[in-house]
């Protein structure tokens, strides 16, 4: 069914009903299981009525007050009953679309959740992306340049100093890092800092050009020039 409208006027269609009834030109439509229900109630008030009725047209009551007081209450329960099956349309609409708002409520409760462990979770993420990008990456190409470097040293005792000198200057690299713990945390080591390391390691290696005596000075340099100190408290976890 669709609710009269005027010309430019949207239509609406009515609520679903739970099922419809129809014999000859009537039809009766059933929203839920309280309609049934209501209009059960009403053919049954119905039914007592005319029998209160009946019962008083043959004398079943002796006095008027016993048919008055049965009679009344019943024609009043019926009249509330026709009042609400009459407005129940409206009114199931109005049910349903309070159940939808809840259902809507709940789903944004639901999708607000989820927002909050997505944005955990990607922020987690972009923590361990900053690690590898500014931390564990510089770090990996100077040692590949340190390992390049160390592979044109044929004599052993040589290869023995400068494996000396090479884990000196990395070890001073090291204690002027902050510890990976840390690392993470904006308020220890913000965006700039790393982003200074990180260009610091990467300017080294292209100036040493796989010269150990000038790449060793230029680590050297960046763990002297390092602005995270203090160096990583006992007991934290480095890499």
């Amino acid at each position: 069914r669709r609710a009269a409208a005027g010309p430019g006027t949207p239509t609406q269609e009515s609520v679903t009903g739970l099922c419809a009834l129809e014999c000859l030109c009537l039809r009766m439509e059933l929203f839920s299981a309280q309609h049934a229900f209501l209009l059960a109630g009403l053919v049954l008030c119905g039914v007592n009525v005319a029998l209160v009725v009946v019962g008083q047209a043959v004398g079943e009551f002796e006095e008027d007050m016993g048919y008055w007081a049965l009679l009344l209450p019943l024609v009043v329960y019926s009249l509330t009953l026709i009042a609400v099956l009459v407005k129940y349309e409206r009114i199931n609409r109005c049910l349903r679309l309070e159940r939808e708002i809840r259902e809507l409520l709940l789903e944004k409760e639901h999708l607000a959740r989820r927002r909050e462990e997505m944005v955990s979770f990607w922020s987690r993420v972009q923590k361990l992306t900053d690690v590898w990008a500014y931390r564990t990456a510089p770090r990996l190409c100077l040692m590949k340049e340190a390992h390049c470097a160390l592979e044109g040293i044929k004599d052993p005792a040589l290869m023995l100093e400068a494996l000396e000198r090479t884990n000196a200057a990395f070890r001073d690299l090291e204690r002027g890092l902050p510890g990976l713990a840390l690392w993470p945390r904006g308020s220890v080591v913000g965006k700039e800092s790393k982003h200074r390391f990180a260009q610091g390691a990467q300017a080294v290696c292209a100036d040493a050009d796989q010269d150990l005596p000038e790449l060793l000075a230029g680590v050297s340099a960046m763990g002297r020039r390092l602005s995270w100190r203090p160096p990583p408290a006992p007991g934290i976890a480095t890499e």
